[in-house]
Parts: structure tokens; sequence; C-alpha cells
């Protein structure tokens, strides 16, 4: 497989919400071109997914929650 066919399918599949399928090909097309910085970034995008990570929070929560997390442990 050629390192665009493999990133179209873990585009695909990102966008689908298959984020271990999307793993999956972003890994493939890194082994085809480990130069192209933009596949690592989608891999990554796809490994700290909700559907892989119920924990992970929105943006705007998330540092809604890390601002209270640091006034907690800094006892302010």
């Amino acid at each position: 497989m050629c390192r665009d066919s493999a990133q179209a399918k873990g585009n695909a599949a990102f966008q689908s919400g298959r984020h271990e399928e999307a793993v999956q090909h972003f890994t493939e097309a890194i082994e085809l071109d480990p130069q192209n910085h933009v596949l690592y970034s989608n891999r990554s995008a796809a490994l700290v997914s909700p559907s892989r990570h119920p924990w992970t929070l929105n943006a705007s929560s998330g540092r809604s929650r890390a601002a209270s997390l640091v006034r907690k442990t800094s006892g302010s």
C-alpha cells in the first residue's frame, strides 16, 4: 500500500469515529514515510480520541478542570 492510500484510509476511519483503525492506518503510513510530520500528528489525535479514552475532556472543560486541579494542589 502507498503512503497516500494509508493516510486516506486513516483520515476516513478517524472521521467515522473508528479511532483504533485510524491509528493502524496512520502507523502504516508513517512506516512508509517517516519524515511526514502530519502523519504523526494525525496518529496522535487518534490515540487520544474520546472513543479510545472516555476520560478525555474537551478543550473548554479541560481548561476549567485543569485550573481547578491546580488551585486544589497549590492550596489557593
